[in-house]
Formats: structure tokens, sequence, C-alpha cells
């Protein structure tokens, strides 16, 4: 709404990856507003990338160009992405999730566009002043420690990574010098039984569709024994389950 798209034109999606899977909360708020697209045409107005889980898109720069020639908005879904890398230094505008990060009940961060106070009201109708108020007062806790929080993630991702690979555990992505990981991610053709499995072990964790893997937590709050906990999981599975992870 703010960059005044109509129905008719387009938003071409692409993700680090460029799998078919896309979530539905960023498909269908599109959807409210114009169509949406997996690659660019003459309707394409803006392009939306998203960083999954922290890694980078890999052609970054080169979607800047494009859109620099185009003339068209570069957004990018750092959602996952605080802090990795040189991610959201390329967008006319970056998202942020605030949740996805800090330990916060709500809150995101949209940068690079003021919307006024009356058009949240009136328009977008989720002006909440409590809210915002709550948000800032957990900000000035947690972001101070923001790149304790950082070390914290690429800490718990290497200790996991090098016990996996110890054990023929294929991760899903090669983790690289300033890349801050939103989560784990293991491969696996039987992504079901894993999550599965894993959660009666009391481990969060989910599919990455359409992708053969599994997503694991590796956030600040947990130690290297959590990490040892999950592996252990995970290792078990493996080897008792007539290798389920890499049947």
């Amino acid at each position: 709404k703010h960059l005044e798209l109509k129905k008719e034109d387009d938003v071409y999606i692409t993700t680090t990856t460029d799998s078919p899977y896309i979530s539905s909360c960023v498909t269908t708020t599109i959807e409210n507003t114009c169509k949406w697209s997996r690659e660019i045409n003459n309707n394409t107005k803006a392009v939306f990338v998203i960083h999954e889980f922290g890694f980078p898109h890999p052609q970054i720069k080169k979607l800047r160009e494009i859109c620099t020639l185009k003339k068209i908005p570069l957004i990018e879904d750092c959602a996952y992405s605080w802090g990795s890398a040189d991610t959201g230094q390329y967008g006319d505008y970056v998202i942020y999730s605030l949740t996805k990060f800090f330990p916060m009940q709500f809150g995101g961060l949209l940068v690079g566009a003021t919307i006024n106070d009356t058009f949240l009201w009136n328009t977008a109708k989720c002006l909440d002043a409590q809210k915002i108020n709550l948000i800032k007062d957990h900000l000035s806790i947690h972001l101070p420690q923001a790149q304790t929080y950082e070390k914290k993630r690429i800490e718990n991702y290497k200790h996991i990574e090098q016990l996996c690979l110890n054990e023929d555990l294929e991760p899903f992505f090669e983790h690289k010098e300033g890349i801050v990981p939103g989560a784990f991610l293991l491969k696996t053709k039987r992504m079901k039984e894993t999550q599965d499995r894993l959660k009666k072990f009391g481990i969060e964790c989910g599919q990455f569709h359409f992708n053969d893997a599994v997503f694991l937590p590796c956030h600040q709050k947990l130690s290297i024994g959590h990490m040892n906990y999950i592996y252990g999981a995970l290792r078990g599975m493996n080897i008792l389950g007539n290798g389920l992870l890499n049947a």
C-alpha cells in the first residue's frame, strides 16, 4: 500500500535457496494488495528478497543492480537475518522481525519508510501505543546485547555443525564467516519422522518443505549442553532408527 501498487502489479519473490517453498505469511500479505511471482516480468513493480534462516541471498548484489536499472524498489526480508553478513545493506526497504532474534513477544522494524500514526490507525488498523512502548522498553534491554547474542548463535551453530559432520550427518547450509544463523538445518529425506521423533525429546523443530531438511534451534538462550542434547537425539535416531535421517 505504501508503494501504491495496484491489483495488476507484480512482486517478484526470490529466496536464498530458490526453492518452491515460500511462507504463506509472505504470499497472502502481498495478495492483499497485488500479485506475486517467482520471476521478473513486465508487470514487476518490486523485488522481495528473503534471506532464509540468516543465510544471505547469493544474488543480492545483482538484484540491486536490476532494481536500480528498472527503477523499482528492492525489499529485503531480514526476519531471520539480524546482524548476518551484509544483509539489509542493499534494499530500499528492509524488514526485521524482533521476535526471531530477541526474546520478545511481538514487534518488527521497517527500515526505509516512515509511516505516520494516522495511516496506521485509519488504513492499516494496527496502531497500538502500548505495544510500541513495550517494544521500546524491551529493546532498551536487549539491543545493547545484540553482538553477544550474535556470537552465541554462531558458537552454537558451529558446535552442532561439527558434531553432525563427525557423524556423517549433512548440514543443509555451509556456515561462512559473518553469518548469524537463525536456525540449524539438517538434511533428511524423512522430515516428518525426524520432526516427530525430535519433538518427543522436547526439541522444537520444523520441516523445510520441498528441501528435504529440518530446522533446529541454535539461539543464544541455548548452552553447549543444550546443543549436545539435540545432537544426541539426532545421533541416536540415525543409528538406532536404521539410518532414518539419511534414508
